[in-house]
């Protein structure tokens, strides 16, 4: 009823007689003034829209009135980029922030925030109180990567033992996505290509930040020609799409996507018949089926396929990204799944010759132990498990004074597996060896010489994820 009678009063200028409005709404016909502004006081009185003269009149209350949205491309925006001196700011020292203003379609100012989050609290603190006021206005924040300045915020905010203060954000690679009405989430690289932007590295924080304003004004210009657009809708524009359900088949869930082991692995899909549909490898098993379950590339007609058949998931942990290359080609070679298309490793034909054994060591995904494979130009392949706690020295000297320093070095009839697995080993090395441990034993005069520097390389684990190729005198 209060609606009605809300616009039975913007109907008549704003105001009626509340004799009128008992006749009308309360279907009295009789009685007196007093009578009638009693029931609309109880009807009416608590609510901050309407309001009385105290003369036997009712009005809508302007100051209540619901103002007209205000048009959020017209506002105030915040555009932020992050460059550390570690991958994640969460574990940087040096952090720098850079920030555009943007208003009314235009670039107002910039200004970049430097933190070294070693130094004294007080000069930390003088930096963040000045980022802090970049946000007084209210400003909606836009930026390629949140995630990357949450963790450089909560960092800061961690060493001044503050909390780190809400905010308005959105994402600028979805609000593109959204307002130019693209299949999928581009990049910023692809975003400075196609609305004419020059691109910046993102180790320059105010070029990169100004390039991203560009790109946000150019977006804003065209939901400007859409009309006005309040501050919630253009919020949801910036946020991540809603993600189609995929697991209401599966035997799996979203979560246990997500909590699969940040570690190397294999992984096999099958069907609800129980058959294989495809087996593959991953460095990361946790980020390669997050790309086909959580962000898959709807385009790919492979993928398609496999969202639309797959019923259930197993996978198997390993130690290294080589190992999973290998087991991948034994299970392909044994299973024969229906969506892989195996590529056959030849018969052994490499490396040429004149090459001698290799040692490559690889750090294992469990970070405790280490991996050591010695393979030859003759097919041999072997692998060594190594604790930090205790090395098997002498296994290694063992092993690699029969493959590679034995009267006739590996010469022989070998298993087919190990060939193929060699043959694969070599190729491998040969794409990586600018960017793994490694030693050529023929670098070195004898098997005790070879082990000794080998050991040197897993004296210390923490220092295989720093290249060294060891060679003798």
């Amino acid at each position: 009823m209060k609606e009605k009678i809300y616009r039975f009063l913007l109907e008549h200028g704003g105001s009626a007689p509340s004799l009128a409005l008992a006749r009308r709404f309360l279907k009295i016909h009789s009685g007196s003034l007093a009578a009638a502004e009693q029931l609309l006081q109880s009807l009416l009185g608590d609510d901050p829209q309407f309001t009385r003269d105290g003369l036997g009149n009712w009005y809508i209350n302007p100051e209540a009135r619901e103002k007209p949205a205000e048009d959020a491309v017209q506002g105030e925006f915040r555009v932020a980029t992050v460059v550390a001196d570690q991958r994640s700011p969460a574990s940087a020292r040096h952090v720098q922030i850079g920030v555009v203003r943007v208003a009314e379609l235009a670039i107002t100012g910039e200004r970049a925030f430097r933190f070294d989050l070693q130094q004294d609290p007080q000069v930390l603190r003088a930096a963040w109180q000045g980022l802090l006021a970049e946000d007084a206005t209210g400003a909606i924040w836009v930026l390629a990567n949140p995630s990357r300045l949450q963790a450089a915020l909560r960092a800061i905010a961690a060493r001044l033992r503050i909390e780190v203060p809400a905010r308005w954000e959105v994402n600028l690679l979805y609000l593109a996505q959204q307002v130019l009405e693209l299949p999928r989430r581009p990049d910023i690289a692809a975003l400075c290509k196609r609305l004419g932007v020059r691109a910046y590295e993102d180790g320059d924080v105010l070029p990169a930040a100004r390039s991203q304003a560009e790109i946000l004004l150019h977006l804003l210009e065209r939901l400007a020609q859409r009309g006005p657009i309040a501050r919630q809708d253009f919020l949801q524009l910036g946020a991540r799409p809603a993600r189609e359900p995929r697991f209401q088949q599966t035997s799996f869930s979203e979560q246990d996507i997500r909590s699969l082991p940040d570690m190397p692995g294999v992984y096999l899909m099958l069907n609800a018949a129980g058959e294989v549909l495809y087996i593959g490898k991953a460095k990361s098993l946790r980020q390669r089926l997050a790309q086909y379950f959580l962000h898959p590339d709807m385009e790919d007609p492979k993928l398609r396929r496999i969202l639309g058949e797959v019923r259930h998931l197993e996978w198997e942990i390993l130690d290294t990204e080589l190992d999973a290359l290998i087991r991948e080609a034994e299970l392909i070679g044994k299973l024969k799944p229906v969506i892989n298309v195996q590529r056959e490793v030849r018969q052994f034909s490499i490396p040429q010759k004149g090459e001698s054994c290799r040692i490559v060591i690889l750090l294992s995904g469990a970070q405790s132990r280490a991996v050591v494979y010695v393979f030859s130009p003759a097919g041999d392949f072997h692998r060594v498990v190594c604790s930090h706690r205790r090395l098997p020295e002498k296994k290694l000297f063992r092993l690699i004074e029969d493959t590679c320093y034995g009267a006739e070095k590996g010469a022989g009839a070998q298993a087919a597996k190990s060939v193929q697995a060699c043959e694969m080993a070599w190729r491998w090395f040969y794409r990586h060896r600018d960017s793994v441990n490694w030693l050529d034993a023929a670098d070195y005069s004898s098997a005790g010489e070879c082990t000794r520097n080998l050991l040197l390389l897993l004296a210390d684990f923490s220092k295989l994820h720093e290249r060294s190729v060891m060679q003798g005198e």
